[in-house]
């Protein structure tokens, strides 16, 4: 499938993938919050990439994509699950 940039329907802006952001901003937040939480390290940050509707997984594509969309590359995964990452700028070798 051929994902035309900003191509999406719905109201208000259009995400590079067609997602509308009002759509996904009515969406309740479901036990996702509280397991980033208590995932992250006291004084930790976290830089939310938007890979997928947040309900799941990205696949590893969806992950590529938006690291390559933020300017950033994939480091490691940090943990055997596959769904945390350290990315590191592009730039960097």
């Amino acid at each position: 499938m051929k994902i035309i940039p900003n191509s999406g329907t719905g109201s208000g802006a259009i995400t590079p993938d067609g997602s509308s952001v009002e759509v996904y901003k009515m969406i309740e937040p479901g036990e996702e919050p509280d397991v980033v939480a208590g995932q992250v390290p006291a004084g930790g940050s976290v830089l939310d990439l938007g890979a997928g509707a947040g309900r799941t997984r990205p696949t590893d594509e969806q992950m590529a994509t938006a690291l390559e969309e933020a300017g950033l590359r994939l480091d490691r995964f940090v943990t055997d699950d596959r769904v945390w990452v350290k990315a590191v700028p592009s730039s960097a070798s």
